[in-house]
C-alpha cells in the first residue's frame, strides 16, 4: 500500500479546488428566474400615474381590507367608496411564481364587498395591487395576503 505523500495532497486539492466553481455552475444554470412582467420599460414610464393615484388613496385615508372566511377571500372596500361608481381591476401578483399571477376585474356588492374563491390561488405569498376609479378619482394601492397550505384530516 502506498502512502499519502505531497503529490497525492495537490492532486487532490485541485480536484475540490476546480469541482467548487462547477457545482456553483450546475446551481446557478438549474435556478429559474422570471420577469416579473414583459412590459416592464412601458409600466416604468407610467410611474408617476401611479404614485398619483397613491397619494390619492392615502389622502382619503381609506384602507382595503382582507379577510378569509371558509373557502373564500373576502376583500373590503371603504364606505366612502359607492359600488355603482367603482370600477377597476386587482392583479394578484406572486413574486415567487410567474403562473400564479391572477388579475381580475373589481366586483363589488352592496356591502362594498368583492368575493373570490380562494381555490382560484395557488400556494403563495401575493401582493395584490389595486387599480381602479370611484367618483371619476383614480386610485391604487396594494395590500399582501399568503394562501397556505392547509392539509385536512378526517
Amino acid at each position: 500500500m502506498k502512502k499519502f505523500n505531497w503529490g497525492t495532497g495537490l492532486v487532490i486539492g485541485l480536484i475540490i479546488f476546480l469541482a467548487f466553481p462547477l457545482v456553483l455552475l450546475y446551481i446557478t444554470v438549474g435556478n429559474r428566474q422570471d420577469i416579473v412582467v414583459d412590459d416592464y420599460y412601458p409600466r416604468e414610464l407610467k410611474h408617476q400615474e401611479v404614485i398619483d393615484k397613491q397619494k390619492n388613496f392615502h389622502g382619503s385615508k381609506a384602507e382595503v381590507t382582507i379577510t378569509e372566511r371558509n373557502d373564500s377571500l373576502i376583500i373590503r372596500f371603504p364606505d366612502s367608496f359607492k359600488p355603482e361608481t367603482t370600477s377597476g381591476h386587482a392583479w394578484f401578483y406572486a413574486p415567487a411564481n410567474k403562473s400564479a399571477d391572477i388579475t381580475l376585474e373589481l366586483r363589488i356588492n352592496e356591502h362594498r364587498e368583492m368575493t373570490i374563491p380562494t381555490t382560484l390561488f395557488k400556494a403563495s405569498r401575493y401582493i395584490i395591487k389595486f387599480d381602479f376609479i370611484t367618483d371619476q378619482k383614480p386610485y391604487y394601492t396594494e395590500v399582501e395576503w399568503s394562501k397556505s397550505i392547509h392539509k385536512t384530516t378526517k
